[in-house]
C-alpha cells in the first residue's frame, strides 16, 4: 500500500488489502473510510467484508461511496465529521486515492481557505486541481 500524508491525522490511498490493515492500526489508524464503490473491479474487497476486518483490528469502520467528480454535500458532511474530530486520525482510500483527496479538500472548507488547502495537498504530492471550480464555489455558499 502507498499511503499519502495529507495532515499529521488524515492520510489516503488507493485499495487496501487485508494485510495493509495491520500497518495502518500499528500507524495509530483508529478510523477508515471507504469511499469505493461495490463492485468497481473484479475481486474487490466488499464493504461488509472490510467492515469485518477493520473491526477486528479495534478500528472503526465507515463507508462513504462517491463516484469520481460527484460529491454531495451530504457525503462531504458525513467525510468532513469523520476527518475533522479532533480525536481521529484517519485513512480514506478509493480506487486510485483521487476521489478521496477531493473530498477531503471539500470538507475542509470553510475553516481552511482555499489557498491553505491546495498547499497542503501540493506539499503532499496530490493534485485537486480538477476541482477547484468545485470549491471555489463551495466556498462561496459557506459565506
Amino acid at each position: 500500500m502507498e499511503s499519502i500524508a495529507i495532515t499529521s491525522h488524515f492520510s489516503l490511498s488507493g485499495p487496501l488489502d487485508y494485510a495493509d490493515l495491520a500497518v495502518l492500526k500499528a500507524r495509530g489508524i483508529d478510523v477508515i473510510v471507504n469511499c469505493r464503490l461495490e463492485n468497481e473491479e473484479p475481486n474487490q474487497i466488499s464493504s461488509q467484508e472490510y467492515k469485518k476486518a477493520i473491526e477486528a483490528q479495534n478500528m472503526r469502520y465507515a463507508s462513504i461511496p462517491v463516484r469520481s467528480l460527484v460529491y454531495p454535500k451530504d457525503d462531504i458532511a458525513r467525510f468532513k465529521a469523520l476527518v475533522n474530530a479532533p480525536q481521529n486520525n484517519v485513512h480514506a482510500f478509493c480506487r486510485t486515492g483521487k476521489r478521496v483527496s477531493h473530498l477531503w479538500a471539500l470538507s475542509q472548507l470553510p475553516e481552511k481557505s482555499i489557498d491553505r488547502i491546495m498547499i497542503e495537498c501540493k506539499e503532499a504530492n496530490v493534485d485537486i486541481s480538477v476541482i477547484a471550480e468545485q470549491l471555489h464555489d463551495l466556498a462561496k455558499l459557506s459565506k
